[in-house]
């Protein structure tokens, strides 16, 4: 299944996983069963860590919950006649931000693996980013971010990005 569309308009989605549904529901389930346990216990030292696993667990359960609410994060760029790139960022079917860059101001793209910031960056695959640099600054900067969050893409969806957007420059 391909998640991209090639011609002065490319479309591609965040990396998004299919289990957060499965992940909501097994914390939600395990946070209650760890709660009812440290009702019922009577060891101050293993009702400390039956409450510790339920608070761990609850967290987990909204969090993954609150990603699951907001959705996927659709991506659709666009270039015009006037070398300008436009980046419409759509959550759940709705528009939440669009910003634009002018081409002649890139220099430079890049796909790069995500900063390894988290727990979850050493247990499963890396996420990727595209990168720019302007022709006026030294370093690099991320691309794909949405309101300074950077939106993690698969390695497939940044490499399609950076040939769409040199292949038009």
């Amino acid at each position: 299944k391909k998640n991209f569309i090639m011609t002065h308009k490319l479309t591609v989605f965040e990396k998004y996983s299919r289990h957060w549904p499965m992940i909501t529901i097994f914390c939600g389930v395990l946070s209650v069963i760890l709660f009812g346990l440290f009702l019922l216990t009577e060891s101050v030292l293993v009702g400390g860590y039956l409450r510790l696993g339920a608070f761990a667990s609850f967290a987990v359960c909204l969090l993954s919950y609150f990603k699951l609410r907001d959705g996927q994060i659709k991506i659709d760029l666009s270039i015009d006649d006037k070398k300008k790139l436009f980046i419409d960022y759509h959550v759940k079917g709705q528009n939440v931000y669009k910003e634009s860059f002018s081409l002649n101001e890139l220099e430079a793209f890049k796909v790069d693996t995500v900063p390894n910031k988290s727990f979850y960056n050493d247990l499963f695959t890396v996420d990727y980013r595209v990168m720019y640099k302007k022709s006026d600054y030294y370093s690099f900067l991320n691309l794909i971010e949405l309101r300074g969050r950077l939106i993690p893409l698969d390695e497939e969806n940044a490499s399609h990005i950076v040939t769409f957007i040199e292949h038009h420059k």
